[in-house]
């Protein structure tokens, strides 16, 4: 287990201070996305439709509860001093949930349809992290879609 660090600053290595290398599939997946940066072979995304009259801050706040739990969410893959890539652990805080609100658009529909694509297809930087999005896009007063995307090495978009 990584310990925490302050916002802005990540941790690589374990308690003990050692450095925590990538398990190997982690390793080829690094590899993949290191020998082909602008990929987004890699990425998952999962959009979820909410209705009814939506708390956005308790929303935001329920995401980054989520980031909070789960150490692979805020982890990133830096370069250690073996020469190897290794896990770095961010703050939660350090996870951006992005709200878009395309109410007012000539289509909402389509101009979330665009924003999702965008989260979808725009490559993660393994190295510095994070390698998970969080976005709400409010579509109508009373519907909201809740994105969250993730590159493959911390998610295998089925458990």
């Amino acid at each position: 287990m990584v310990g925490e660090v302050s916002s802005g600053e990540h941790a690589t290595g374990g308690i003990d201070g050692s450095e925590k290398p990538l398990a190997p599939a982690q390793r080829g997946l690094w590899l993949m996305q290191e020998l082909n940066p602008t990929s987004n072979a890699y990425n998952t995304l999962s959009a979820f439709r909410v209705m009814g009259d939506i708390d956005v801050e308790r929303l935001v706040m329920a995401l980054r509860g989520l980031v909070r739990r789960n150490q692979s969410l805020r982890t990133s893959f830096p370069i250690g001093a073996s020469g190897a890539p290794v896990l770095g652990l961010h703050p939660a805080d350090d996870v951006e949930v992005l709200v878009h609100d395309v109410r007012a658009a000539s289509n909402p529909e389509k101009s979330a349809r665009d924003l999702i694509d965008e989260i979808q297809l725009e490559p993660y930087d393994l190295k510095a992290g994070p390698p998970v999005r969080l976005a709400i896009v409010h579509v109508k007063p009373d519907a909201a879609i809740v994105l969250i995307g993730a590159h493959h090495i911390v998610t295998d978009a089925k458990s």
